[in-house]
């Protein structure tokens, strides 16, 4: 009986020994197709920007002008593919004509937000116009998050430049265009 279990140990071990001999790894090729993303939206969009100058109601004193809706969020994504150089967002008034006598001026916060990667620089002010100016530059591949709170925040202002070219009977609508571009 001493026998028998010492060859079956025998077996054992040299059957051990074979099977821990067999190849254990493999390998398979994978293709991983990275595509090119430039996405961008402007949070929340339900809603128009409404810039107002008031009436004075006390001689001597100068209008005001007021404003709602005027924050809005601008979220993006981006991907690039390679040599693409960084993109660039600009604004710029596509339609419509400001009425003589304002400005409107866009002014843009530093990022804030759930995002990463390489999400740009942002221009603290401009002053809008028909010649498309950079709001933000040097974005890479990166995306800002989503909605509210995420991306970077902008402000309309609207400013009186000319008390003398003020027509109350002028009132405009004008579109101002963002367009996310590899400049």
């Amino acid at each position: 009986m001493k026998q028998l279990v010492i060859f079956l140990v025998v077996v054992f071990l040299f059957i051990g020994n074979q099977f821990s001999s067999a190849q254990n790894t493999g390998s398979a090729l994978a293709s991983i197709q990275l595509n090119p993303i430039a996405l961008m939206d402007i949070e929340p969009n339900n809603s128009s920007v409404v810039l107002n100058v008031s009436p004075v109601t006390e001689a001597g004193t100068m209008n005001s002008t007021s404003m709602s809706n005027n924050i809005k969020w601008i979220n993006f994504s981006s991907s690039l593919a390679p040599s693409t150089p960084n993109r660039t967002i600009l604004v710029g008034v596509a339609s419509g004509n400001l009425p003589a006598g304002v400005r409107v001026k866009i002014q843009t916060s530093p990022y804030s937000g759930t995002g990463n990667g390489s999400i740009g620089n942002q221009t603290n002010e401009i002053t809008i116009s028909s010649t498309y100016q950079t709001l933000i530059n040097n974005i890479g591949a990166g995306f800002t998050g989503n909605g509210i709170n995420n991306g970077y925040m902008i402000r309309y202002v609207l400013e009186i430049s000319d008390f003398r070219l003020l027509d109350f009977n002028n009132s405009q609508t004008v579109s101002v265009s963002y367009i996310l571009s590899e400049i």
